[in-house]
This record gives structure tokens, C-alpha cells and sequence, in this order.
């Protein structure tokens, strides 16, 4: 299941995420937080939204929910019939606009991962570069216990609180490191000092 918290509350996507036909929606009153529960046990209001998939439809070797696509294929053909150009509930203003933002976060992706190792091998010891890839490779693998982290942080803090908190909490692991570095120099694998 995927979800999509605001500050107004929060979107739920059923199984399977990536193809759902339910959603469900659930709004927090001004003073509380957007998350799954108003207090330790008593869930917040929610709206529950059904898409059901079309009855029949003969396809070999579907992909889970794939016939969904068919309501798509049909507003499609209803905008071929009434003479329509773009689709009213969705526009061309929206689409580009979509794709501006899958063109940036694709560049920003893109920078990142091919910046993420090559900038720590260019400043690292030529000796030593085997144990930094060895380090980033480890700072990757666990990601996902950060992610748990503010996904728990976000579900009883809020998400701008929780990613707040878990930004500091970087930055404090960050300056810990360097100052760590300051203090103990790396050695080359003959003993050597690295200056």
C-alpha cells in the first residue's frame, strides 16, 4: 500500500499500489496530525473511494489489475467522439506539467547517483578508495532503517516534523564524522599517515 500524507491529512492507496482500486481518505481537524489515528487508538474519519476493475476482459497473461487501462482506452474514445482535442479531466496543461517534473527529478536522480560515488573516490587516497566505495555501498544498504525511522517519526510527529528530524539528525552525523576525522587520520594499508 502506498500513502501520502499532508498537512490536511492523508491519502491511502490499497493493494496493489501501483495499480489500486481503492483508495481511501482520511482528513485531520486543524489541531491534530495528519496520521492514521486522532489519539493512540481511536482512528481518524475515512472516506473510502471504489474504482472497481471492468468485468471481462480477455488478455493473456495479464499483469496484476492491467485491464484497468481500459477506462483510460475509453475516455479516449470519447473525447475521439465528441470532437475533443485534450481530455477535460486532464489537460495538456497538466500533462506538461507532469513532465516537467519527471524531467527535473530525472536529472536531479541522475546527478545524484553518478555524483554519490565518484565525488568520494576523486577526494579519497588512491590506496584507500576500496574501503570508501566499501563505506557509500554500506551508507545505501541502509537507507531503508532511515526510512522506517521517519516513517514512524511522520505517523505520530507529522511529515514536515519527521523529515525536519531526521534532516537534523544528518546533519548532526555528518559534523560527527568530520570532526571524528579530524581527530583519527586514516592510515594507508603499508601504515602510513595520509596527510
Amino acid at each position: 500500500m502506498t500513502e501520502i500524507a499532508g498537512s490536511a491529512g492523508r491519502i491511502t492507496l490499497h493493494r496493489p499500489a501501483h495499480s489500486p482500486t481503492r483508495m481511501s481518505v482520511r482528513q485531520a481537524a486543524e489541531d491534530q496530525v495528519p496520521s492514521l489515528y486522532a489519539t493512540a487508538n481511536v482512528p481518524l474519519p475515512e472516506q473510502v473511494f471504489e474504482y472497481p476493475l471492468p468485468g471481462t476482459f480477455g488478455m493473456r497473461r495479464p499483469h496484476p489489475n492491467q485491464h484497468g487501462f481500459l477506462y483510460q482506452a475509453e475516455a479516449v474514445h470519447r473525447c475521439l467522439a465528441a470532437g475533443l482535442r485534450e481530455c477535460p479531466q486532464y489537460g495538456q496543461q497538466e500533462s506538461l506539467h507532469a513532465m516537467d517534473l519527471l524531467t527535473v527529478g530525472g536529472l536531479g536522480f541522475a546527478s545524484f547517483a553518478v555524483l554519490q560515488t565518484s565525488v568520494v573516490l576523486q577526494g579519497t587516497d588512491p590506496a584507500l578508495r576500496g574501503r570508501a566505495l566499501g563505506a557509500v555501498t554500506l551508507g545505501i544498504g541502509s537507507q531503508p532503517f532511515g526510512a522506517l525511522a521517519l516513517g514512524g517519526l511522520a505517523e505520530v510527529a507529522g511529515a514536515p516534523l519527521a523529515v525536519a528530524g531526521m534532516s537534523g539528525v544528518g546533519l548532526v552525523l555528518v559534523l560527527a564524522v568530520s570532526l571524528a576525522l579530524r581527530v583519527w587520520r586514516p592510515r594507508r594499508p603499508d601504515g602510513a599517515a595520509i596527510s
